[in-house]
Parts: structure tokens; C-alpha cells; sequence
């Protein structure tokens, strides 16, 4: 079936958001290059384009994000966003920690709190304008106990 990685189009901020993203989950730069680094390969590059990013990609313990720049205009919103990237932490504090590092300079959309379904989470949208959803198991929630959190949203 293969394996499904995330591919993220930025306005112009893709090194700046993958700089920040290694520092905030580690993984390995595995591929960095700019347009200009493709003209040698015969693509016909925009001088205004040449110094973007044309991939990226971050090797994370269990998955691959990716992403270049977009040389066509992206408007992104400032209250929602097409892709919501969902990380489950080890910790409570890795959600913490993490939680805030996304949200300075974005937007909470929802404070980190525990949630009554079973989850210490919280959604925000990072400066990148990408939304994000952080989350904590702290409390296993079976079968038996799963139809009445459900509940608590009919």
C-alpha cells in the first residue's frame, strides 16, 4: 500500500518554517534545493523565483515532511487552514512545549486543555499559517467507556 507523507506549499516561507520545525521536532534534513539550483537540469527558472525553495524534506521518526515554495500567489487564512496536521506527544509537556512553540506568533484556534474525550490537546495555527493539532493521551479510553465521552457531543 505504500506510505503517506505530508507536502506542505508555502508562500515564500518554506525555509524559515522547516528551520524551525527541525529545531522544535529534530529528524534530519534529508533534501534541500532552490530553483536555481534546478536550472543546471534544464528547468527555466524566474529570476524572482531562483533563491525559493524548490523541496525540502525533513525525515521525522515516522514520517516525511516535505515542502517547497510556491512560485503562484497562496492566500493563506488567518482563522482556518485546507490541511490540519494532527502530532500525538510521548509527554504532557512535549504537548506543552510544543503546543506553544507553534502557537507564538500564529493563532490558537483551541487552548491546550484535557479534553473530556481522553486527550490533553489543543489546535492552533503556526506562523506559516499551517494548523496544527496537539495531542496527549492521558487517559485510555476502551470500548466500554467510549460511548459515553461520545456523548458528550450529541
Amino acid at each position: 500500500m505504500g506510505t503517506f507523507n505530508i507536502y506542505l506549499m508555502l508562500p515564500g516561507t518554506t525555509r524559515e518554517a522547516f528551520d524551525f520545525y527541525e529545531a522544535l521536532f529534530g529528524g534530519q534534513r534529508t533534501s534541500f534545493f532552490t530553483f536555481a539550483d534546478m536550472i543546471p537540469m534544464g528547468m527555466p527558472v524566474e529570476d524572482e523565483h531562483a533563491d525559493l525553495i524548490a523541496h525540502t524534506a525533513l525525515e521525522l521518526p515516522n514520517m516525511t515532511l516535505m515542502g517547497s515554495d510556491s512560485t503562484s500567489p497562496i492566500t493563506p487564512s488567518t482563522d482556518q487552514s485546507p490541511v490540519l496536521l494532527h502530532h500525538f506527544t510521548d509527554t504532557r509537556e512535549d504537548a506543552d512545549r510544543i503546543f506553544a512553540a507553534l502557537a507564538e506568533g500564529g493563532t490558537i484556534i483551541r487552548p491546550i486543555v484535557d479534553a473530556p474525550y481522553g486527550y490533553y490537546d489543543g489546535s492552533c495555527i503556526d506562523r506559516f499559517g499551517i494548523a496544527w493539532n496537539i495531542m496527549y493521551e492521558h487517559e485510555s479510553i476502551g470500548p466500554a467507556r467510549l460511548g459515553r465521552h461520545v456523548r458528550v457531543f450529541r
